[in-house]
């Protein structure tokens, strides 16, 4: 008996925590953690992500004109239940949609969902300072692009 309560905690602990090859994925998106902001001739947007601390990053969006916010999301970027790596955004609109890891190279990184009506998908690249990031439709139609810079 003593050994079948063991081996269920032990199932339950591993249970709890994201695949250990996963970890490193989501710590090796750290260099989107920060305060981001984007100011154009529509309006302003701005991007806070938080550190990667136990393999999963959290943030928030919000884009508005002035002193007033028209939209605004929740983000989380963690191992789902197979292991692979999903940027999941929330948005004012509706239920989470989740956008698969298919690409990550040094500090950028591509998530996908062709299944999406749009985006389908959504793209971040780091330079210095400035994190750029675009989202698109099927076949890179309607492309929406935001330069911001780390406050």
């Amino acid at each position: 008996m003593k050994r079948l309560v063991t081996l269920g905690l032990a199932i339950l602990l591993l249970g709890a925590a994201p695949p250990p090859a996963a970890r490193p994925v989501a710590e090796a998106l750290a260099w989107l953690s920060g305060d981001w902001a984007a100011k154009g001739e529509d309006g302003w947007t701005e991007e806070r992500w938080s550190d990667a601390h136990g393999g999963m990053l959290l943030g928030t969006g919000r884009s508005g004109k002035g002193d007033t916010t028209s939209f605004f999301e929740f983000l989380r970027i963690a191992p789902d239940a197979d292991g692979q790596v999903v940027l999941t955004v929330m948005g004012q609109q509706g239920a989470p949609v989740g956008f698969v890891l298919t690409a990550l190279a040094g500090q950028s990184a591509v998530f996908e969902n062709p299944g999406h009506d749009y985006p389908t998908r959504i793209f971040y690249r780091r330079t210095g300072k400035v994190l750029t990031a675009e989202i698109s439709g099927p076949n890179g139609a309607n492309v929406k692009k935001w330069v911001f810079q780390r406050r």
